[in-house]
This record gives C-alpha cells, structure tokens and sequence, in this order.
C-alpha cells in the first residue's frame, strides 16, 4: 500500500511531497477512510428526508440544521470513531516506517528505535506516556461532545433503571 502512494504520488503526480508530513496524511487518510465511512454511515442514514424537510418547514435555515440537528445525532458516533481512528493513527507503524524520513519523526517509529537500541525502560515509560495522552485525548473528546463525564457505574445504572 504505501509503495503504490510512492509510485502514485512520486511518479505521476511529482507535487514533491515525499519526506513531509503530508504523505503520512495522505496515506492515513486513504488507508482508514473506508473502515470510517463504515463506521459514521449509520448515523449519517439516521439523518432522513423529514428531518431536513422539517427544518424547512420550521423557518429553520442551513446553520440550524447542521448545528441543532445533524451535529447533535452524529456526535456520539463522531466520537466514537475518532477516538478508534486516532489510537490506530497515533501508533501505526507499517505505514510510517515506509513513508518518513529522518525530518519527519513520528512516534510509532521513535517507540520502535528505541525498542531497537535496546532501551527497555524508556520504551516502558514512552508507552507510558503515550497510553495516558491516548486517555486523555479520548476523555477530552468525550467531555467536548457529552458535555460531562459519567462514570461507568452510573451509565449501567441509568440503563438498568429505564
């Protein structure tokens, strides 16, 4: 896969973006974007006719369905599939070891040197440290979306209760 980007994007296409970060978005981005549409299309069918006719109907411009509407019934799925997206971006490693180069660093490849060199303990806490901004990032995005934190207790015990 990120032979045939090189061969697409060096070759037919020379804008020269070979060595920058923006073929590692590129191949990110091509990669994972059918297991995405997969994921966010159901939320996406949930938005049917009546609900823009509505709107309409409601006096309700454009901005207000996007905003009062759409934003609100995609945003759980959103979060979801960002926060899945982003853990595997943040980590994948074939993609980045064929596609960087000594001026674009990306952690998954750092963590795999310094595995290679021998440096367990610093490979122990990097993972570390990538584990907790991989929480945080997905806590941030929930926060953002939800608007309050719940804990898993009382999510089960909403449900239960209902």
């Amino acid at each position: 896969f990120a032979l045939a980007l090189i061969v697409v994007y060096g070759a037919l296409f020379p804008i020269g973006i070979y060595g920058t970060a923006l073929i590692l978005v590129i191949a990110f981005v091509t990669r994972y974007m059918p297991g995405t549409i997969r994921i966010m299309d159901p939320a996406i069918i949930q938005i049917d006719d009546e609900i823009m006719e509505a709107n309409t109907l409601a006096g309700g411009n454009i901005y207000y369905l996007i905003r009062y509407i759409v934003v609100p019934l995609i945003a759980r799925t959103f979060r979801a599939a960002w926060s899945m997206r982003f853990a595997i971006f943040f980590l994948n490693l074939p993609i980045v070891m064929l596609l960087h180069s000594p001026d674009t660093i990306m952690v998954s490849s750092a963590l795999y040197q310094l595995h290679l060199q021998g440096a367990y303990a610093e490979t122990s806490a990097f993972g570390i440290i990538i584990m907790a901004f991989l929480v945080g990032a997905v806590v941030t995005a929930h926060v953002m979306t939800v608007g309050h934190l719940e804990s898993a207790g009382d999510y089960i015990a909403n449900i239960w209760n209902k």
